[in-house]
């Protein structure tokens, strides 16, 4: 069985959701992205403490499932969900069929 994370980095101060993304392995991607070794890297030096995580969704997928585009496609449904205060660099590009296939049309 695989299982991915999908999760938000926030503001501490306001709670605000500036990042979406989906993992493996939680712990290790928080710590990149609060060593500044990430896209996020510019945001986290300008935060007086670390961005809150803050977990989505968790997917298990048996064998015989596509683990990788599940997890991608709920990854974009959160991107999406989100879409006006990240800032993720690819929003529609990453997944476009899922992307188009949500609610809100013409966004």
């Amino acid at each position: 069985m695989k299982t991915f994370v999908i999760y938000a980095l926030a503001e501490p101060k306001t709670g605000v959701v500036r990042y979406v993304g989906r993992t493996q392995n939680l712990p290790e991607r928080y710590a990149q992205h609060c060593r500044g070794t990430h896209c996020t890297a510019a945001w986290v030096r300008t935060l007086e403490a670390r961005p809150v995580l803050v977990v989505l969704q968790t997917i298990s997928a048996p064998a015989y499932v596509d683990a990788d585009v599940l997890s991608r496609a709920c990854e974009t449904k959160w991107i999406k969900r989100f879409r006006r205060t990240i800032f993720n660099r690819y929003k529609r590009e990453s997944f476009p069929v899922v992307w188009d296939a949500l609610v809100n049309p013409g966004e």
